[in-house]
């Protein structure tokens, strides 16, 4: 009878060296789990032992030549969603936001903001995922262009409402929701037609 171990690490160590009966031992140590293997105590089998682990490391320098990245959790996440795309940052929604590029320039503010710069991911409605580029340095905040801070109230040269200002991304545009009506949202690229509502 036979058992499969699965022990889960990033970087596991390993060590070698014989017991006290002159037996090769390797020992596994990954996230607190030890496994040790007690093995021969023959040279011979030693050195096939040697042989093993020289091809196995070959086969992993193999998988890191063609290596592609896949997402992690703790990763970041862009992805469609029914307003617009939704943001994630380590298991957290960050928040909604009207474009993708909107998305991704606040995902690069919040992760400087808090520090913390994994792997960001776009998703796709069909549940692919594209690697965006690394956010390696702060972006602009606010963003150049941008006049109306969250919570103002405007007014839309063509719409009789008074509006509140969601957020302000400078020419990517401001999102603005009715007063009377919060669930009513426009995201508004044409900056001429906001004025503040005291005008």
């Amino acid at each position: 009878m036979s058992d499969d171990v699965t022990v889960r690490a990033d970087r596991p160590d390993f060590f070698a060296f014989r017991s006290d009966e002159g037996r090769l031992q390797i020992r596994l140590d990954a996230d607190g789990t030890t496994i040790t293997l007690v093995m021969t105590t023959l040279r011979d089998d030693a050195a096939r032992v040697a042989e093993d682990l020289r091809e196995l490391a070959g086969s992993v320098d193999a998988l890191i030549e063609n290596w592609e990245p896949s997402p992690d959790p703790y990763d970041a996440f862009v992805a469609p969603a029914l307003n617009g795309y939704e943001l994630r940052l380590n298991c957290e929604l960050v928040g909604v936001y009207p474009t993708r590029e909107i998305a991704e320039y606040e995902l690069d503010r919040a992760m400087h903001r808090d520090g913390y710069i994994p792997d960001a991911w776009l998703l796709d409605e069909r549940g692919g995922h594209t690697l965006l580029p690394a956010a390696d340095t702060r972006p602009p905040d606010p963003l150049p262009g941008a006049e109306y801070a969250v919570g103002d109230l405007v007014r839309c040269a063509d719409r009789p409402f008074v509006w509140r200002v969601l957020g302000d991304w400078g020419a990517l545009g401001v999102e603005v929701q009715v007063v009377e009506d919060p669930e009513t949202r426009r995201h508004v690229t044409d900056r001429s037609l906001l004025r503040p509502a005291r005008e």
